[in-house]
């Protein structure tokens, strides 16, 4: 499988690696859930650290002067915004090297 993986996608791979006897609809909601459990973390200040994954943390972007790209001549002042940062980890980024 090549391409962008969504919830369900990752809720039929869970599902059929027959790790646990729950069906397709339960994987996802489980899915679901984490999903949004990590999301209200993150919104809470705190890091989430995923093992052999990454850690997820959300981080300050300071503001900056860039030139406007709608017409390339105009500088505009881009606000300071909250983002989210993802530094993989270790095992990921080994994986990664040996393709």
């Amino acid at each position: 499988m090549s391409g962008t993986l969504n919830t369900k996608d990752i809720a039929d791979l869970l599902y059929d690696k027959e790790i646990i006897n729950l069906n397709k609809t339960i994987t996802e909601q489980i899915l679901n859930e984490f999903v949004n459990l990590v999301s209200e973390r993150l919104v809470a200040g705190d890091k989430v650290k995923l093992n052999r994954l990454g850690t997820f943390e959300v981080k300050k972007r300071a503001g900056h002067r860039c030139i406007d790209p709608r017409d390339n001549i105009t500088e505009i002042y881009v606000e300071p915004t909250l983002v989210v940062k993802f530094k993989s980890s270790f095992t990921i980024k080994n994986k990664i090297k040996e393709l």
